[in-house]
């Protein structure tokens, strides 16, 4: 048997914390970088802000944890863009549009929500994204604001389409892996293209939360989303009509 004193130990040791504080480094640069021009970020904060305050105004409900979660996962999803750690930035990123829909499908699905609770049921994108009895198809709609019209099959196509591009980097598929290296180091292309899924998803999740919960908030709470509502979709008249008559 092979003995190694102590002092092999320790070379050891200072090789392995040298190692990470290489990558620490490395991801300090990036940062840098990533955040040359504040704008691009502050605007994904900003909206990231945004998904706070639908959270905020359905803290009462207890479907709210799982939007918890899906911000908690943009946060993240930040911190590692910035690092430039893309692979795992795309995976929160997807976690972000399936939480955040879940958190729709289990204003509906009470039992179900408690079984996700306590571990004992996963979120099924196939059936979030369903477009005969998913949270973006017509029977949603006609439940909670019919006159939303064919609007909803848009955002469910936008959603599918995001959701598939995302799954691309959770599942390594081939052409990803020339996008993403092992190494740390800035990539601008990378940035830009997570900061538009982001805002693609931001709006897919605006669009959910509107179509399932607008109509059962009260003015007050309304009154803090109305904004948010308009400016992202406020180019929709029957969510534009509605806002703007309780707002006044």
């Amino acid at each position: 048997m092979i003995q190694k004193d102590a002092h092999d130990g320790q070379i050891e040791t200072n090789a392995t914390t040298s190692f990470y504080q290489r990558l620490n480094d490395a991801a300090g640069i990036v940062i840098a970088s990533a955040t040359a021009d504040p704008g691009e970020i502050g605007r994904v904060q900003h909206q990231i802000d945004e998904l706070n305050q639908w959270r905020e105004t359905l803290a009462n409900r207890p479907e709210s944890v799982a939007l918890q979660s899906a911000i908690s996962e943009a946060t993240v999803g930040v911190f590692l863009l910035v690092s430039g750690l893309y692979r795992p930035a795309f995976v929160s990123l997807r976690l972000l549009l399936e939480l955040s829909l879940a958190t729709v499908h289990f204003a509906t699905n009470r039992l179900e929500l408690a079984e996700w609770v306590q571990g004992r049921r996963d979120v099924r994108w196939s059936i979030l994204i369903n477009q005969e009895q998913g949270v973006l198809s017509h029977r949603y709609s006609d439940a909670f604001f019919p006159a939303l019209g064919e609007s909803v099959k848009t955002y469910n196509a936008i959603g599918a389409k995001v959701y598939r591009e995302l799954s691309e980097y959770v599942h390594g598929n081939h052409y990803t892996w020339g996008n993403t290296t092992d190494t740390i180091a800035f990539n601008a292309a990378l940035q830009s293209r997570w900061v538009s899924q982001f805002e693609a998803a931001k709006t897919v999740v605006d669009y959910a939360l509107t179509l399932r919960f607008l109509q059962e908030i009260g003015p007050a709470e309304l009154g803090a989303l109305s904004t948010i509502i308009d400016s992202s979709l406020g180019h929709i008249e029957p969510i534009r009509d509605f806002v703007r008559k309780e707002r006044d």
